[in-house]
């Protein structure tokens, strides 16, 4: 007994010391669980090889991780590991990482005319630091007052994405509340989200609400999301739109005599394909500009949890739309292409000449 005893001892001591020299392996643990725990995709029948595929990810994941014990290939394995889902929502980001590289052409909110013709606004990003938020106001104010131009240009160039409030917006504000409404949701009518109902994702909306305590869209999902959690649902169920209203006096399309120039590249994402999406149901005199942008799943609205090592946190969706207009992982591609994009005087250079040629 006393022999068995000691066995037992020895491998409880070498299990921790393990864990000691490489705790990277708790976080790849806590990945998985925070998946399984918070993830829609977990009981999405429109992804059936979802849980399969996280399963078999993890297993060649863990089993490469316990034959490390080097950090920086643990991180490496545990990267691959969130990538695996080919999702852009879905990533880790470690502490000691090298910045990334950014298409940091614009910096803050503006807007300019560089012909009589044109407004050019420069849309940075959809995730607004405090001090954007002014200038971010300013720009909404000015917007119904172009619409005597002939050409508004979006520079979307460096924009990740973010909120895609944001982006509704200015949608809202260049065409007016009540058609972009009207237009949005009938062309989304059949568009819904369901929500992860977990306790995390409950309590994630419910931070969210201490920032923003009046916003009545967070209030709607917390509840709806209680209500679940409470019957036992997997999902709680968001409909946009319930009714669309009278259609009849929309405002017909043609009375905005502009064209919409958007400015692409290859960080636009999220939010900012969210944006090209609404600009598209309003008008279908849009063109893009620039490269091909990132694609991304159907799964949006990122949570991030710090690992349990410290080492860096990781981020995740927590809903899931259902018949999205634009396919999972489908990107934009331009219909005139201009790789030279960090180039602003060539690019406005190209635009001005097209449209004085009359190609645009």
């Amino acid at each position: 007994m006393k022999q068995l005893a000691l066995l037992i001892a020895c491998a409880v001591l070498m299990t921790a010391c393990a864990v000691k020299q490489n705790p990277l392996v708790n976080d790849l643990y806590f990945i998985y669980k925070s998946i399984l725990e918070n993830h829609p995709g977990v009981y999405n029948n429109e992804d059936p090889n979802f849980c399969e595929n996280l399963e078999n990810s993890y297993e060649t994941a863990k089993s490469a991780i316990k034959e490390s014990n080097v950090n920086s290939s643990s991180k490496i394995i545990i990267s691959d590991f969130a990538k695996s889902f080919n999702d852009t929502h879905l990533w880790v980001h470690w502490l000691d990482n090298t910045p990334q590289k950014q298409n940091a052409i614009i910096s803050k909110f503006s807007i300019s005319e560089p012909s009589n013709e044109v407004a050019w606004i420069t849309l940075p990003a959809f995730d607004l630091k405090t001090e954007q938020e002014k200038d971010f106001g300013g720009l909404v104010k000015q917007l119904l007052g172009l619409q005597t131009k002939k050409y508004i240009v979006f520079d979307l160039r460096g924009n990740q994405g973010g909120n895609s409030d944001y982006g509704s917006q200015i949608v809202n504000a260049l065409f007016g509340k009540e058609y972009a409404h009207k237009k949005k949701c009938l062309h989304n009518k059949k568009v819904f989200v369901d929500w992860r109902a977990s306790q995390g994702n409950l309590n994630h909306i419910s931070s969210l609400l201490t920032r923003y305590p009046t916003n009545q869209w967070l209030q709607g999902v917390k509840e709806g999301l209680k209500e679940s959690l409470e019957r036992g649902d997997s999902f709680y169920r968001e409909y946009s739109y319930e009714t669309c209203g009278p259609t009849k006096n929309i405002t017909s399309e043609s009375e905005f005599g502009f064209k919409v120039i958007v400015i692409t590249d290859s960080f636009n994402v999220s939010a900012a394909l969210d944006f090209i999406d609404e600009l598209k149901i309003m008008t279908k005199k849009v063109i893009l500009i620039g490269q091909k942008t990132k694609a991304d799943r159907v799964y949006m609205e990122v949570r991030s949890l710090p690992l349990p090592s410290g080492s860096g946190t990781f981020s995740f969706p927590i809903k899931v739309y259902r018949n999205r207009p634009r396919l999972d992982n489908e990107p934009y591609i331009p219909n005139i292409e201009f790789n030279d994009i960090g180039n602003t005087l060539a690019l406005k250079s190209l635009i001005l000449q097209k449209i004085k040629r009359g190609e645009l």
